[in-house]
């Protein structure tokens, strides 16, 4: 953390430099060109135009990064690639207490459980803080499991043993499976098969053997999925895999992912591809600079 912290830093002082060189600019051709009395300006001076002008840079700098909340890397024909903070089950609960309508992708285990327990699914992922949502808020938990269930009615899975897991659902599917769900008000709801999980001993573990393929197969199964869905709808996805050790993914190149995929299938983009970083992680990861990076 103290890493990405210092990172962030030193792009702000890089960005802030390069306003700060501006204002020099600009004082330097007043005092150059339209300076009305045409005297010498003394070395007092010069010393103090520079230091207001660095100090007013990165003060404008900064206020700049407070109040950008997003930022805008693509744009095209009315379709967009954003980068944005934001509590992702905010936004869910935003939209189905309004008249507007999304698509959400919510990153799931392979056997789309449904257990909050910290075992199966920690409460703390995005995956865990949607069940507890949907079920407080949109279906009973029996519902739940019933509408993944018919959601996945024609993919193939693999059946697991009690001795490979004992508890929750004993179906794995493919790595890249998408379960889609609707709530009353038209929201869309995308569960994303990604991690599977291993039974050492008495203890349920995520299974560390997936790679970076499986990683790429799932986003590109995403945007697959999303065009044969059909909907013109904004689409908002969190950061995934940035839980998963092996592939050691920060939440900075899970965002760079997210925004390659689509760089690669930007035909498909219908509204907006909205990539939501959780809105604690301001000061870890600087959105400022994708918007440089482009797609």
């Amino acid at each position: 953390m103290r890493k990405k912290i210092l990172e962030n830093i030193w792009f702000i002082l890089k960005e802030g430099a390069k306003l700060a060189l501006t204002f020099l600019t600009i004082v330097g051709t007043y005092f150059t060109l339209l300076n009305p009395d045409k005297e010498e300006i003394g070395t007092t001076e010069r010393w103090i135009a520079l230091v207001v002008c660095v100090i007013a840079a990165y003060i404008l700098y900064f206020i700049w990064i407070l109040i950008n909340r997003e930022v805008v890397v693509y744009e095209e024909d009315n379709k967009k690639v954003v980068v944005q903070y934001g509590d992702f089950i905010k936004i869910i609960d935003k939209h189905e207490k309004s008249s507007e309508k999304a698509i959400f992708v919510i990153p799931v285990n392979r056997c789309f459980d449904t257990i909050v327990d910290d075992v199966i699914v920690e409460k703390r992922t995005v995956h865990g803080q949607f069940i507890n949502y949907a079920k407080d808020n949109l279906w009973t938990l029996q519902e739940l499991d019933k509408k993944i269930e018919d959601s996945l009615n024609n993919e193939d899975y693999e059946e697991l043993s009690i001795s490979e897991k004992d508890k929750g659902n004993k179906k794995r599917y493919k790595v890249g499976s998408v379960a889609k769900l609707e709530s009353v008000k038209g929201n869309v709801f995308y569960l994303l098969a990604l991690t599977k999980f291993k039974k050492v001993g008495e203890k349920i573990v995520v299974d560390e053997s997936i790679n970076l393929y499986d990683y790429f197969e799932c986003l590109q199964s995403l945007v697959e999925y999303y065009n044969f869905d059909g909907r013109n709808l904004p689409i908002y996805i969190p950061t995934v895999g940035c839980g998963l050790s092996r592939l050691h993914i920060s939440v900075d190149n899970s965002i760079r992912q997210i925004l390659n995929i689509w760089r690669l299938n930007h035909d498909v983009i219908r509204d907006s591809v909205n990539i939501v970083v959780y809105e604690k992680l301001f000061w870890n990861v600087h959105i400022i600079k994708f918007k440089k990076e482009g797609i």
